[in-house]
């Protein structure tokens, strides 16, 4: 599902309901409020509003109701969304960053929880985990192909498509992915060495699934961090998150 509409960015512009999407568009289930209301730590009358309001601009709709029906079931619309804003429409630039923004603070808070209970985890766990910097020359249209192949082995692996399905001792792991040009673009040039990558961080990542969850940005990374960890370290995402939702 692709977001271009800033007013539909604003609305999901809420950790809640970022939180609520992702686990619908993740799991594919069929949730009451109340249910909500226990996974997002608010009042079941507080997350009815958040689902009504989603609902509105089309990010969740109403389930087909259980047993006798008082119930009122909330499921997703998608298995992803993209946030894809509009440069030449109003506002559409500002409402991008802040739902990006929010997105953002929450993978970069989930890594560091998982960073601080690494050394409780199993050590199978610390050791199939990573964390990844790498800085790379591509084309665009190399840049394009690179996404379209690490998409394509993260397919197989989504949750909504494994439940049930998956060997024991399968956990749920969150990937955070992102891969964007770093600078204004006055050109590193071909050929010669361009520095490259100092290795990758075995910190061993695994927390709740963000969805696929996909946002182009302009911002530049600047960091070229890899350095080596035993240290062990993931939404519904998403989630992604595409955000490819």
């Amino acid at each position: 599902m692709r977001i271009k509409d800033p007013q539909v960015m604003r609305a999901l512009a809420h950790p809640a309901r970022i939180e609520i999407v992702e686990h619908l568009n993740n799991t594919g289930a069929a949730v009451t409020a109340t249910q909500c209301a226990g996974m997002v730590g608010l009042s079941p009358s507080a997350t009815s509003y958040h689902l009504r309001e989603l609902a509105k601009y089309g990010l969740v709709e109403h389930a087909p109701s259980r047993g006798d029906g008082r119930e009122r079931l909330w499921r997703s619309v998608s298995e992803g969304l993209r946030i894809e804003g509009d440069p030449q429409q109003p506002g559409a630039q500002e409402a991008e960053q802040a739902l990006v923004d929010i997105y953002l603070t929450r993978d970069f808070n989930r890594a560091r929880e998982w960073a601080s209970r690494s050394g409780e985890q199993p050590l199978e766990w610390r050791e199939a985990s990573m964390m990844l910097s790498r800085q790379m020359l591509l084309t665009a249209e190399e840049l394009r192909e690179v996404n379209e192949q690490i998409s394509a082995v993260l397919d197989v692996y989504r949750l909504r498509g494994r439940q049930g399905t998956a060997p024991d001792g399968a956990r749920r792991v969150l990937v955070h992915y992102a891969a964007f040009p770093d600078g204004d673009g006055d050109g590193d040039g071909g050929g010669g060495d361009h520095g490259g990558d100092y290795g990758d961080r075995g910190d061993r990542g695994d927390g709740g699934d963000g969805g696929d969850r996909s946002a182009r940005s302009d911002r530049s990374d600047r960091s070229d961090r890899s350095d080596r960890s035993d240290r062990s370290d993931g939404g519904d995402g998403g989630d992604g998150s595409d955000k490819d939702d």
